[in-house]
């Protein structure tokens, strides 16, 4: 059940060799560190834009999430 709400929690990583479960870390940790940066830097021009300075931020991590949803 875990996995089907925060899909990081995967029962079935554990069959997978150390260099996938590293790589697949990596990927985690790269889109978490792009999203940060899309944020501090869209925030202003975000907000002047639209009024709504998280609103690039949501469009990316709704992209990002359905990416991930769609490669399953």
């Amino acid at each position: 059940m875990l996995s089907y709400i925060i899909p990081i929690f995967d029962p079935t990583v554990e069959k997978w060799s150390a260099q996938a479960r590293f790589l697949r870390w990596l990927t985690f940790l790269w889109l978490s560190l792009g999203l940060i940066t899309l944020f501090s830097a869209s925030y202003p021009v975000a907000l002047a834009e639209t009024g709504n300075g998280w609103y690039y931020m949501i469009r990316q991590a709704f992209g990002s999430g359905s990416g991930y949803k769609g490669s399953m």
